[in-house]
């Protein structure tokens, strides 16, 4: 389902750093043998993702996702995200540049 995925992610709304974030929450679901069986789960994830995004915000769904990980939870939780901020575009570059660093 690889591939699948990818096409999935890519499909939705969510911005380009939530994309990146998204696709290494999959892998981390793969790592912790926990993975997404089918296109059905993936593709609620997202929806939920994509509605988060909406309502939170960029960082705090990448921040949400990043706790996840670093917590060995297999779920997300989204009472620990922070409050919503309004990100220009400027800030979504910038949070891609720490991505690419690996800082986030």
């Amino acid at each position: 389902m690889g591939q699948d995925i990818n096409n999935i992610v890519s499909d939705s709304s969510l911005s380009e750093p939530v994309k990146e974030k998204v696709i290494d929450f999959l892998a981390y679901r793969d790592e912790i043998k926990k993975p997404f069986k089918s296109e059905r789960g993936i593709k609620s994830l997202i929806t939920q993702i994509e509605k988060q995004e909406q309502a939170i915000g960029s960082m705090a769904v990448i921040s949400v996702i990043d706790t996840t990980m670093q917590n060995g939870w297999q779920g997300l939780f989204w009472d620990k995200a922070p409050k919503k901020q309004n990100h220009s575009a400027a800030d979504m570059a910038e949070i891609a540049r720490l991505m690419d660093q690996g800082v986030i």
